[in-house]
């Protein structure tokens, strides 16, 4: 397993890609590819985005206004392959980069025999046991999908991008595909969007949000689905309130299956205003400037870009110790991890950060070091802009 950091090679003088992906929804793999893009077209890169469903927000799509053509395939699956495969062919493209699921499967059969090769970005560990463990998933089927991706992954794709070292490793496992098929380049964040933090900023979001100044704000970023455990987070701040804490909780992210017991968790608490369901907010940035401490309590994960930003903006944050989070954090060098599901650890290390002004500093600042080492947007363009280059000239 490589990580991306060879030797330049020799660029073509102009590369097409086209890239397959759900929609241009809130996810963090359409945040990801939507923020490099835009760095592509300023050198040697020309993207189409295609599409399988309507983005469910206008952002992502007007930010590539001017930057990449949008096609939004329609039909029946069959039809929709067919359109890809038309595509791919008079499209003159040079690689067909491809993103989750359903956009991997019909990438590779589209791309068959066209000459063109496959890329496949491994965003997540879908196949592992946590995956397996959550009551909405059938288990039968989760294995026939499994099935599928493995043989279209191991015949019909030539290489892999994976977003962590632990993600790859996991794909390598579930999927039987071969290690050095497979290169690490980390997900990036766009400073320029982000901004960077500031009392102004801090005190204006708080008062939109009608927190006060001597409020404790945790602050959670993620749909709601059983794989971000946020139901873990709203019995903490339970326990947290019991103990005497004024803390308020707001949760940023889109409805989903969790959602229906998500509000019953926030309903059995003694005051359930203190919970904030935010749905999708296109201003992180600034709800990260007013946090006080980012919670980031998911039951597996790829690499987590909601966290990648909130070390950008040198907020204390309290993880959950998985093995992709504990990469990402530089081995629990910018966060506070817990064990997966542990509401006691998760308030322990809530409060080991309220209650040390020194170690929440020391946590701010490795954060924003590494992320500038690490998972800035430009560092993450320059490696996949490097990666296409290897791939179309193979």
């Amino acid at each position: 397993m490589s990580h991306g950091d060879a030797v330049e090679p020799r660029a073509l003088a102009e590369l097409r890609v086209l890239h397959l992906i759900d929609s241009l929804g809130s996810g963090g793999a359409e945040q990801s590819l939507v923020e490099f893009l835009p760095l592509l077209a300023a050198q040697d890169i020309t993207s189409v985005v295609i599409t399988m469903k309507p983005a469910d927000t206008n952002e992502l799509t007007m930010r590539l206004q001017g930057i990449a053509e949008i096609v939004l395939l329609r039909g029946a699956w069959i039809d929709r392959l067919r359109t890809l495969r038309t595509t791919i062919r008079r499209s003159g493209a040079h690689i067909v980069h491809t993103s989750l699921f359903y956009p991997d499967v019909m990438g590779r059969i589209a791309a068959l025999g066209s000459g063109v090769p496959v890329l496949t970005s491994l965003v997540n560990t879908p196949y592992d046991r946590a995956r397996y463990e959550d009551p909405g998933v059938r288990r039968r089927r989760l294995r026939t999908l499994q099935a599928v991706d493995s043989v279209t992954a191991r015949t019909m794709c030539h290489h892999f991008h994976a977003v962590t070292h632990e993600v790859g490793r996991s794909a390598v496992r579930n999927l039987g595909i071969r290690p050095d098929h497979v290169t690490v380049v980390e997900r990036g964040r766009s400073r320029s969007r982000l901004g960077y933090p500031s009392h102004e900023r801090r005190i204006a979001t708080r008062r939109a949000l009608g927190i006060t100044d001597q409020q404790l704000f945790l602050l959670s970023v993620g749909r709601q689905e059983y794989q971000k455990g946020h139901v873990v987070l709203v019995d903490a701040l339970g326990e947290l309130c019991a103990s005497g804490i004024d803390a308020v909780l707001a949760v940023a992210g889109r409805p989903g299956s969790a959602t229906t017991s998500l509000k019953t968790a926030a309903a059995s608490l003694p005051d359930p205003d203190r919970v904030r369901f935010l749905g999708y907010r296109p201003d992180v940035p600034d709800l990260l400037c007013a946090a006080d401490v980012f919670v980031f309590p998911s039951r597996y994960e790829g690499t987590g870009g909601a966290l990648i930003e909130a070390m950008a903006m040198e907020v204390p944050i309290v993880a959950t110790d998985l093995p992709t989070l504990r990469e990402v954090t530089s081995d629990g060098e910018t966060a506070i991890l817990f064990r997966p599901e542990s509401v006691p650890d998760l308030v322990a290390g809530i409060r080991a950060v309220i209650d040390d002004p020194g170690l929440a500093s020391r946590l701010r600042r490795r954060s924003r070091e590494v992320f500038e080492d690490k998972f800035t947007i430009d560092r993450s363009a320059r490696r996949m802009r490097r990666l296409f280059h290897e791939i179309a000239r193979r």
